[in-house]
């Protein structure tokens, strides 16, 4: 908008109603602004959120997992200990 065109609004319409229409505008383009980034920011902010569940699930299925390998190491050990001690007192 030049400044012709910026006069002409003003003797027309005044300058304090020039300005309201003005301030408007800028307040308008702003929220637009200010809502745009926060939307952005909360689908980003929703994508880590989404990753760090999912990197939550696979160590809880390790740790899952790393339970279960060690009952079972548990049970392989009490057999050696029950067959050692066996032994020692055939002795």
């Amino acid at each position: 908008m030049d400044v012709q065109a910026i006069t002409q609004i003003i003797s027309t319409v005044g300058f304090p109603i020039a300005a309201c229409i003005g301030l408007g505008w800028f307040v308008y383009h702003f929220v637009n602004k200010v809502t745009n980034d926060s939307t952005a920011r909360e689908q980003l902010l929703m994508q880590h959120l989404e990753d760090q569940n999912n990197v939550l699930t696979e160590i809880s299925k390790n740790m899952d997992k790393m339970s279960t390998t060690l009952d079972n190491m548990n049970q392989r050990l009490s057999i050696v200990e029950m067959k050692v001690e066996t032994k020692v007192q055939g002795n």
